[in-house]
This record gives C-alpha cells, structure tokens and sequence, in this order.
C-alpha cells in the first residue's frame, strides 16, 4: 500500500512537476514539501486539496 508520502512523491512525479513548481503553486516554502515526500511532516487538508 502506498504511505502519503509516497503518493504525493508520485504524482508529482507523473505530472513532471518539480519541487519548486508544488510549492509555487501551493505556496509553502521547499522545506514543507521536502518534508512531505520524507515523511517528517504531513501536509494540512488544504494543501492536499490545492
């Protein structure tokens, strides 16, 4: 079974989107989403919905 943090990893990386692009688009800084894909942090439910 896919953990969160696996599949926020793979759907950015099937829509070809960098890190940078995710964090632009969402607006969280790098940490945050380096944090997400490493499972150190989990995202709020209104970054998952943006």
């Amino acid at each position: 079974m896919n953990t969160l943090e696996q599949r926020c990893k793979n759907l950015r990386l099937l829509h070809k989107w960098t890190q940078k692009e995710i964090y632009n688009k969402i607006g969280v800084t790098k940490q945050v989403v380096s944090n997400w894909e490493r499972n150190v942090a989990r995202p709020e439910i209104n970054h998952l919905i943006s």
